[in-house]
Parts: C-alpha cells; structure tokens; sequence
C-alpha cells in the first residue's frame, strides 16, 4: 500500500489514532479527521486513495458525506464503522456505493481485510 492515501474520519480520537497507526503499519499514508466538515475543508479529496468515516457523527455523517460525494462524481471507495449498527443505514451506504461496513470495534485482521477488498493486497 505504498503512497495510498487514506483518510479517516471519526469523531473519536482513539478510533482515528488506532486505525491510523494500522493504516501506517500497513505502509500507507493515513491522515485523520475529526468531522467531515475537516475532511472536506482539508484539500486531500482528489488524492485519497480510501476514506474511512464513522457513520453517526455530530452535523454531517458519513452517510451525508457519501451522498454529497456521489452528487459531485466522485467515486472514493468508503469503508464506513460505526459502533451503533443500523441495518437501514447500512442498506442506504451500500446502495450509495460503499464498499464495506463494519461494527466497531474493529480487530486489526477485519480492518485489514476490508482495505484488502476495496485497494488490492498489492496496492
């Protein structure tokens, strides 16, 4: 995963710092917010290889973030986690294109799988 970007956006601190140390290990970039209204104001869109987004955060969700993401042609696979499953949103999110949606907490080897998935094992 050399020279990947992925953004990671959650509104948890320990969850942005956990997933962006693995991200790391995994020998790509990780670069962490804490709303999508950072993530969006940032300039790093057209270069994110993957955005990984909490589902429920304060203002925008990722939910939100994935539909004004399609309106304006974009195609960044998203992994969304959440910690509250929600089977109507997780319906909507995959409907709108999102690659993956997994239950918090995560264990390394999930999380792995899923970048796995949406990259490439040799990306």
């Amino acid at each position: 995963m050399r020279n990947t970007l992925i953004s990671i956006i959650d509104d948890d601190e320990s969850v942005r710092l956990s997933l962006a140390s693995l991200v790391r290990s995994l020998g790509a970039e990780a670069r962490t917010f804490p709303s999508v209204q950072n993530f969006l104001s940032s300039g790093v869109l057209e270069q994110c290889a993957c955005i990984v987004s909490d589902v429920e955060m304060p203002q925008l969700s990722g939910i939100d973030m994935q539909l004004l993401l399609e309106q304006h042609g974009y195609s960044i696979p998203v992994i969304f986690i959440t910690a509250l499953w929600n089977d109507s949103a997780r319906k909507v999110a995959i409907s709108h294109g999102a690659s993956c949606y997994l239950e918090k907490p995560l264990d390394a080897q999930t999380f792995e799988n899923a970048l796995n998935q949406v990259l490439g094992p040799d990306v």
